[in-house]
């Protein structure tokens, strides 16, 4: 059986809408305020299941990590850290990293604002599908 993600279909609908990545940001950080990226690459189903952690995966367990970077000059993420992650240690943290590597922006954004600088912050779930 491969393992897939539904968070990935989540992924299309919020970025088709022109939302940033994934869903609204945690209501941990009310002060937040998002960036509106016009998106040139993101990651795919396949990125998703490719970098599903390994063991998690083994073992059945679906988690969530919050991941905070800031927009460079080129419209890459930069200075990415994990904020949460649950379970802890569970990999989900490291491999929500590796996804948010994969997006890259236009330099303006949908308003017309410079992405250089602005915060980005996501919470990434990873949820187990099985494909036949």
């Amino acid at each position: 059986m491969r393992v897939a993600l539904l968070s990935c279909l989540a992924l299309a609908v919020a970025l088709a809408l022109g939302r940033s990545a994934l869903a609204q940001p945690p209501s941990a950080y009310p002060d937040y305020v998002p960036p509106k990226p016009d998106w040139v690459s993101k990651p795919t189903a396949n990125d998703f299941a490719r970098l599903y952690p390994t063991q998690s995966a083994e073992k059945k367990v679906q988690g969530v990590a919050t991941i905070q970077c800031v927009f460079n000059s080129e419209g890459t993420l930069d200075g990415c850290h994990v904020l949460d992650e649950d379970p802890v240690g569970g990999g989900f943290g490291e491999a929500s990293l590796a996804i948010v590597a994969l997006f890259h922006a236009k330099r303006l954004q949908l308003d017309g604002a410079p992405i250089v600088g602005s915060v980005f912050r996501t919470r990434i779930r990873w949820n187990l599908v099985t494909r036949r």
